[in-house]
């Protein structure tokens, strides 16, 4: 087994670019391949620095290691730009989400069988008459993220919320108790049974 981190970075980086590459492929389709590329380095380099530290144990599976600790740097990353909306779609020049793919994904959420919700403006009038409704700090998360496209840092700044992350958990929790209300609406309105 290598013991210093030249003979580990000779006998794993190259073994190991193109499983951890596919990895990130399969797992954040999202991230560039630059974006990637960095995140390769970056685990080498944590490497480097937890041997320095004693932190490595002589049985570790580099394997294992490599990939685990790739995946969490690309999880720190997704955070960091924001990128933790997997329902996120991109417009045609491949720049923001757009508004129709947010709705779609709430629409998702509230009817996943029927879908004719999909393509009906009529469902997508009562969610923006619900979320008009919704008491606040929900309707301002919902209104400022799927209608404004707003990245949740920023969202944060605005309502007074320390992090993007608790906005992120704020907003799947407004998504789902805004669900009982629209679905009752739909039904209302005569586009649900």
């Amino acid at each position: 087994m290598p013991t210093n981190f030249q003979e580990i970075a000779n006998q794993w980086y190259e073994k190991m670019r193109l499983p951890f590459f596919n990895l990130m492929i399969s797992r954040f389709p999202r991230l560039r391949g630059g974006e990637i590329e960095d995140i390769y380095q970056n685990i080498f380099i944590a490497i480097q620095e937890n041997i320095e530290k004693g932190r490595i144990k002589d049985n570790t599976s580099w394997y294992s290691y490599i990939m685990t600790v790739g995946y969490n740097l690309a999880c720190k990353h997704m955070r960091h730009a924001d990128i933790t909306d997997s329902y996120d779609g991109f417009d045609d020049n491949h720049d923001r989400p757009t508004t129709l793919d947010r709705i779609t994904a709430i629409n998702l959420e509230l009817q996943e069988e029927d879908i004719s919700l999909f393509d009906n403006p009529e469902a997508d009038i009562v969610l923006g008459e619900e979320i008009a409704r919704t008491p606040e700090p929900c309707a301002t998360i919902l209104r400022l993220f799927y209608y404004e496209r707003m990245p949740l840092a920023n969202i944060a700044e605005v309502i007074g919320f320390n992090s993007a992350r608790s906005v992120q958990s704020r907003r799947w929790q407004c998504v789902r108790n805004l669900i009982s209300p629209v679905k009752a609406a739909l039904k209302r309105a005569g586009i649900i049974n």
